[in-house]
């Protein structure tokens, strides 16, 4: 599990020309394959006149994939993934939508154009660095709400209430997980139950 990752926030779209040819940048925060299969299969009926859409990504399980939808081999897809590494984002979906101007860029330029594309586009993003996060729902008395409130003074809390007794929806920082639930168990005396869902989610911290 990796410490911290680097991703974007929202959507972010630019544009510029060369020699005619319009290149479109699109950026997406993901978090798996169907979500770019969703967005690529949304953006090819929003620009089916286009005459190229070429993108790249790269997910926190360091899975990649890129596609030079018909340019010349390594001029657009891999071009697009060198912008991500440049950055070091992770958890992103990076694409370069073409529409032809009627004039050949030629193999080099045409590499530099979708880079560049790619690379203004992130550099339009906003960016954030994301630390792995689980989810976790505590089971308690009351009596021990406020100490165990401050035994998660670094996590995140979601929700209080009575749900077949008191409980708290947290996510704790990976890291501290063995050493908050000891601390729980510790000072509950084992009066508590926790729930722990092992998905790792990534978040700001506050």
């Amino acid at each position: 599990m990796k410490e911290h990752i680097k991703t974007i926030v929202g959507f972010t779209e630019t544009k510029f020309k060369e020699k005619g040819s319009l290149f479109i940048g699109h950026s997406y925060p993901i978090n798996n394959e169907t979500d770019c299969t969703f967005i690529l299969e949304k953006l090819r009926k929003e620009f089916y006149d286009a005459t190229h859409i070429c993108y790249a990504y790269r997910l926190n399980d360091d899975r990649e994939k890129y596609s030079d939808d018909g340019e010349p081999n390594g001029t657009a897809g891999v071009r697009i993934l060198n912008a991500i590494d440049h950055f070091g984002l992770t958890d992103i979906l990076l694409v370069s939508i073409r529409y032809y101007g009627g004039t050949k860029l030629g193999v080099g330029p045409l590499g530099k154009a979708y880079y560049k594309s790619a690379f203004d586009t992130i550099e339009n993003a906003k960016v954030l660095t994301v630390f792995p996060y689980y989810k976790i729902r505590i089971y308690i008395e009351v009596s021990f709400v406020k100490t165990i409130f401050r035994i998660l003074s670094n996590s995140k809390i979601i929700q209080s209430d009575y749900d077949k007794g008191f409980f708290i929806d947290a996510y704790i920082p990976c890291k501290e997980y063995e050493k908050i639930n000891s601390e729980i168990q510790t000072v509950t005396k084992g009066k508590s139950e926790i729930l722990f869902d092992k998905t790792v989610i990534y978040l700001e911290k506050e």
